[in-house]
């Protein structure tokens, strides 16, 4: 069976649709979609949201913007912009994904 993060990337690469819109890897290896923000070494990095507020990307912020992207916007990307996945993944699954999101170093 697949690890965790394995399992998550098939679902960011496939079902979950991540790629349109998310870069994976560094600025030089992938130029970054305009559409939302880059993974890539996202985790524990502190991000601006579009309120002037912080927040540190960690678990909880994942799922949150997974299921309620619209709660929390990334300052400059567009509020509204990524569709709820809330009901179309498992709990199982956004973990996974998240498991990914954090193996991107």
């Amino acid at each position: 069976t697949l690890a965790p993060d394995k399992k998550g990337e098939k679902i960011f690469n496939g079902k979950g649709g991540c790629t349109a819109c998310h870069a994976t890897k560094s600025e030089s290896a992938q130029p970054q979609p305009v559409i939302g923000p880059r993974l890539y070494q996202a985790f524990g990095r502190t991000e601006t949201l579009s309120d002037g507020t912080t927040v540190t990307v960690d678990d909880n912020y994942v799922r949150e913007s997974i299921e309620y992207p619209n709660r929390k916007t990334v300052a400059g990307f567009q509020a509204g912009a990524m569709p709820t996945f809330k009901g179309v993944l498992t709990d199982k699954e956004i973990s996974d994904l998240i498991a990914y999101i954090k193996s991107l170093k």
